[in-house]
């Protein structure tokens, strides 16, 4: 693992155990899981192969979103940049050049282990969000149904 003070401890001691995961996966695939965005399409593939359903234990669950979630988020901070948020609530990536841009990864990791959803749209979005010249949607003022009908 890159040596990187930006890393808040709570997520550095989580990618070690997720880097000794991944370690066994690219060993079988005969590629590393080195925090690329080639990775991250093997991330989705591993998580689909090994748990095409959710762990029936809610604790094992729970450790695999927090080391997959860790490695997740680490690869998109270092492959578009960003920096990791924590304290209350659950850790996010907050974008390189807006406050506004921000990511979860562990409910992202979560709803691939959970409910097969993958997790492609969430690393596109932050992709897109991280470009220097973004800019936030406007809040939507109408409900839903009032932006269906509208006139």
């Amino acid at each position: 693992m890159t040596d990187n003070h930006d890393i808040p401890p709570v997520i550095r001691d989580l990618l070690v155990d997720a880097e000794k995961q991944l370690a066994v996966f690219a060993n079988a695939l005969g590629k590393p899981f080195d925090y690329s965005l080639d990775a991250l399409g093997r991330l989705e593939h591993v998580l689909g192969e090994a748990w095409p359903k959710p762990p029936k234990n809610p604790e094992a669950l729970d450790i695999l979103v927090e080391l997959f979630g860790a490695y997740f988020g680490e690869s998109l901070r270092r492959i578009y940049g960003g920096r990791w948020v924590t304290g209350d609530g659950l850790p996010f990536l907050q974008g390189p050049h807006h406050p506004e841009c921000k990511l979860f990864p562990f409910p992202a990791i979560y709803q691939k282990m959970a409910h097969q959803k993958t997790t492609e749209s969430w690393v596109v979005a932050y992709c897109i969000a991280s470009r220097p010249n973004w800019v936030p949607p406007p809040p939507e003022k109408k409900s839903f149904f009032g932006r269906l009908f509208r006139k």
